[in-house]
């Protein structure tokens, strides 16, 4: 026979067992919120599968981010271009025909003709083309007084080039900086003039550029 004795027991055995799941509960949630909100930056530390954190600091030099704007302008640019070829299967014929489908695609920069240099520090990017539209090349004129181009060749020839430079007889997508001067401006001329070399892998460093 149960005694209200041992129905008290009971009674108070249960309600203490709520009591703790409840305060377990409750540590867990608390943990979990400060671990949420925790800096990645601050800590060091980031969730496994997540993106990974952003090491821009106010220590990191100037110069290297406005060549990493302009670098971003010419990868969008470039981009948009090969989108167009990949539904026409040719580039603009010519760099005014190039221009206005680039402004069309990306209005928030500004495309200038191959022998046109753009001014520093803007969102604008000097523009050439190969007359059988296989061959695209796009230059942009960083504020830290970089040129950065990237080029593109969807040609079957390597007789298709801008220019007669080893640096167009290579089909795929290259990039390349130099240093801006009078004569090496950030233009197709002066692309030629400064003779840079050209990667597959992605933009040269900044002390690279010559």
């Amino acid at each position: 026979m149960v005694t209200g004795l041992t129905w008290n027991r009971a009674i108070v055995l249960a309600v203490s067992v709520v009591l703790v799941g409840i305060a377990a509960a409750t540590a867990v949630f608390i943990i979990g919120t400060r671990s949420t909100n925790a800096n990645p930056i601050a800590t060091g530390r980031q969730s496994a599968g997540s993106s990974p954190a952003t090491t821009t600091s106010t220590t990191d030099d100037p110069g290297n981010l406005q060549d990493r704007a302009i670098q971003s302008d010419l990868i969008n640019a470039l981009t948009s271009a090969k989108a167009a070829y990949a539904n026409s299967g040719s580039y603009g014929t010519t760099p005014a025909l190039e221009d206005s489908s680039l402004q069309a695609a990306e209005p928030k920069l500004s495309f200038l003709l191959a022998t046109a240099e753009p001014a520093e520090g803007t969102n604008r990017l000097s523009v050439d083309t190969s007359a059988d539209g296989q061959q695209l090349l796009l230059i942009g004129y960083s504020s830290s007084g970089g040129c950065w181009a990237v080029e593109d060749n969807e040609g079957t020839s390597r007789a298709n080039v801008l220019v007669d430079t080893v640096a167009y007889t290579v089909f795929g997508v290259y990039y390349t900086g130099w240093k801006e001067t009078t004569t090496n401006v950030c233009d197709d001329t002066g692309m030629q003039a400064a003779a840079p070399t050209w990667f597959n892998t992605g933009f040269p460093a900044v002390a690279q550029l010559r």
